[in-house]
């Protein structure tokens, strides 16, 4: 039999519920990762009390939030922590392809589970009665299954993004789709370019953050096409690229860029229409525009890097090459990545930010104006090349030896 630990701050919601008269159970990812082995991220709890009425258990005992009250969701914060609960229902219809236009409230748990999206996602459990698993959700997870709970077509027309979850969840826990379902899901793929990008993009990050997510990408490119068609198109898409995203650390940014590479210069549209941030554009960018580049390999051209993208970037370019370019190239950046983290770590000058001399010490020299920032950045390049040394003795110094006030130039 299996037995899930609760954690304490749920336990008090399950019994406080229960301690009433009604029914509670743990439900969804919760039961699901429990299973596996994994720490679950959240706990949701279902039960067959209504909202109004998990309004009054709680009512002087915990917080009690009216969150999705029309969908029959309240969130309670206990000890501090948030559980949502919800009642027991079922759906109306999908008129938008994401929320049911109506929720009915029901008092059995089964069908509740009935309305869900795939098998390991429909199980509940408690102390009492174990787990509840209708639809064959533990064997599925033993057999490495992902199945659609009843018809996929119907579930995939109340919700396109389950197309994409189906995917997700695939990559995530390295389950196979069930052959039904999959059919499923190239067949109705077309319907993911009525989805809002924001919860298409919010998928799709889940699923690069698998631990080996190529196998997915690379399958079921023709899925991905509808909402990336400048990366799946099969025209452009590269998928020793994608490949790449299995050896890479489980870092979004390094492989969002390896997906979207393809799109060139389209990068910057396609992340922007994916509802990206603007960091991850930024980074993404950046490493996808300076795919060429040649690895530094002296000191001074390390420092040189690090002043022209700044550690971040610098390290973001330098890694990707590592796990895309083949063989000398991809040694060549090792080395590369490498130096740039002795470089910085060792707080090596390559920013204007590290000179041990700033404007106003110029000033006191008699320099004044544009000239200022002129003689900042030739004293960070003699820094950078290894003429000066970077202490503000050394550098006026050599600014004294180096520096013709009559046409502003070094001799």
């Amino acid at each position: 039999m299996i037995k899930i630990e609760i954690p304490n701050y749920v336990q008090k919601v399950l019994k406080g519920l229960e301690s009433a008269g009604f029914k509670a159970f743990i439900v969804g990812g919760c039961v699901r990762d429990s299973i596996m082995g994994k720490k679950p991220a959240d706990w949701d709890v279902c039960t067959s009390a209504r909202p109004e009425q998990v309004m009054r258990v709680f009512n002087g005992v915990m917080p009690a939030i009216p969150t999705g009250i029309k969908h029959g969701t309240i969130t309670i914060l206990s000890d501090k922590i948030p559980v949502e609960v919800t009642t027991f229902r079922i759906d109306g219809n999908y008129s938008d392809n994401r929320r049911p236009d109506s929720v009915g409230f029901v008092t059995d748990i089964t069908e509740d589970l009935a309305r869900r999206d795939f098998t390991i996602n429909s199980m509940a459990y408690n102390s009492d009665e174990g787990l509840v698993d209708p639809f064959g959700g533990g064997m599925d997870i033993k057999r490495g299954v992902i199945r659609c709970v009843g018809e996929p077509e119907k579930r995939f027309s109340e919700d396109a993004l389950r197309i994409i979850r189906a995917l997700r969840f695939a990559a995530v826990c390295g389950f196979k789709i069930e052959n039904k379902t999959e059919t499923a899901v190239r067949e109705m793929a077309e319907n993911l370019r009525e989805i809002a990008m924001e919860r298409v993009y919010a998928e799709f990050r889940k699923l690069l953050s698998a631990e080996k997510p190529a196998g997915i990408l690379i399958k079921y490119r023709d899925v991905f096409e509808k909402i990336l068609p400048e990366c799946f198109g099969i025209e452009r898409f590269d998928a020793g690229l994608c490949t790449a995203t299995d050896k890479m650390p489980e870092n979004f940014v390094l492989r969002l860029a390896a997906v979207c590479a393809s799109a060139g210069e389209k990068i910057n549209p396609v992340l922007h229409r994916l509802k990206a941030d603007s960091k991850t554009i930024r980074r993404v960018c950046r490493i996808v525009e300076n795919n060429k580049t040649e690895p530094p390999a002296t000191k001074t051209d390390v420092l040189n890097f690090l002043h022209e993208f700044g550690v971040e970037t610098a390290a973001d370019i330098a890694e990707f090459r590592i796990f895309t370019d083949k063989n000398e190239n991809s040694e060549q950046w090792k080395l590369a990545f490498l130096k740039i983290r002795r470089a910085v770590d060792d707080n090596e000058c390559y920013s204007l930010a590290q000179l041990d001399i700033n404007g106003s010490d110029l000033m006191k020299c008699g320099i004044k104006g544009r000239r200022i920032g002129t003689t900042l950045d030739r004293l960070l390049t003699a820094v950078i090349s290894g003429k000066c040394q970077n202490s503000k003795v050394e550098l006026l110094e050599f600014f004294n030896k180096n520096c013709c006030f009559l046409d502003d130039d070094w001799v």
